[in-house]
Order: C-alpha cells, then sequence, then structure tokens
C-alpha cells in the first residue's frame, strides 16, 4: 500500500507547490487585495452607519447593492470579516 506522502503515477503532484511562487505576482496580488479592500471600506461604513451591523447584514447590503466581491463573487458574512481584517492590518 502506497504511503499517504507518495506521488500518483501520473505525476499529478507535481501540480502543487510547496510555498514559494513568484514574489512579484504575489506582491501585486497582495496590493490588488489592499486597495480593493480601502475602496469598499467607505460603502461598509455607510451601510454601518445607517444601522446594519452584523457581517451578515453589510454582506446582503454589498450584494443588493451589486457590489461585487474582489473575485467578484457575492458577498458573505465572513467575506467581510475577512476584508475588515485586512483594513485593520493596513491601519
Amino acid at each position: 500500500m502506497p504511503s499517504a506522502n507518495s506521488n500518483p503515477p501520473d505525476g499529478s503532484a507535481r501540480r502543487y507547490r510547496r510555498g514559494g511562487g513568484n514574489p512579484a505576482a504575489i506582491a501585486k496580488v497582495k496590493a490588488d487585495a489592499d486597495r480593493y479592500a480601502l475602496d469598499v471600506l467607505p460603502i461598509i461604513i455607510e451601510i454601518h452607519a445607517n444601522g446594519k451591523t452584523s457581517l451578515g447584514e453589510i454582506a446582503a447590503e454589498l450584494n443588493n447593492r451589486g457590489i461585487p466581491t474582489a473575485r467578484r463573487r457575492q458577498w458573505q458574512p465572513m467575506t467581510v470579516s475577512n476584508l475588515l481584517a485586512r483594513v485593520r492590518r493596513l491601519l
């Protein structure tokens, strides 16, 4: 029986990298995410000021306004939480 760490015979394990990657590309992705978070923050502050204070209410309002996430998807409470955590790290 093969061990859990052995590579499959088709070599598909080579598709997955351990760490590393292209440092310039990683830096660009992070910078884009930081910029998007800072762009959406004023909208979240406005939503919060209008009385929608839970993560779920904020996510629902962002979706109602047609504002997509950075990956062009629907907002979820955890997505809002992650964005706010990113902003806290930046400020």
